[in-house]
């Protein structure tokens, strides 16, 4: 390798040096907006890896097309919570906020059930808006129900008692409900 090729390669390579540092700098930037604190074991990719699960959980206020799963239609939990279901629907259609049914750790960097987000999934509690608290959430109520965003669309899979971090569709049924799990949906 010649002297000018040596150069252009120190060039590069700085570079990309650069770039990863910059980058870096903007993830811990953005980090810091939801309370971060570093980590001895930390690197890089922590770091963004910890940024993506905190955005993966964030619904964008859009207006959603809203399809609903033969489970959740035919849910005995249906009647009980129709008010409050109908106003989630509405908000999801009218490109309204969400955040006041979701949990109170989207807006944190804690997390409880990584299966639930690797799949895509999200629950909102099921209490009217008139229920909100100063902090901006509803009621904490008796049943939740199960969704997923993709693209313009809004998935609702099922209502089911909420009795704790326990309650959650069955693999199966999330499965074959929502689109990217590899089963067909049933809306």
């Amino acid at each position: 390798m010649d002297a000018t090729s040596r150069r252009q390669r120190l060039i590069g390579n700085d570079l990309l040096h650069e770039l990863r540092s910059d980058y870096d700098r903007l993830v811990r930037l953005e980090l810091a907006k939801y309370g971060y604190i570093e980590e001895p074991h930390h690197d890089d990719l922590s770091r963004q890896l910890i940024l993506h699960d905190k955005q993966a959980r964030l619904i964008e206020a859009r207006p959603y097309r809203v399809y609903l799963s033969r489970e959740l239609t035919s849910s005995p939990y249906l009647s009980s919570v129709r008010p409050a279901f109908d106003e989630f629907i509405e908000c999801l259609r009218a490109a309204r906020s969400v955040a006041p049914f979701l949990s109170k750790s989207t807006g944190t960097l804690d997390s409880k059930d990584h299966l639930l987000m690797h799949w895509g999934l999200h629950h909102a509690h099921l209490s009217s808006l008139s229920t909100m608290n100063a902090k901006g959430f509803v009621k904490r109520p008796d049943h939740l129900v199960f969704f997923r965003v993709q693209k313009g669309n809004a998935y609702l899979v099922d209502i089911v008692p909420h009795t704790g971090h326990g309650a959650r569709p069955t693999t199966r049924r999330a499965g074959r409900i929502c689109p990217g799990l590899g089963h067909e949906l049933e809306f």
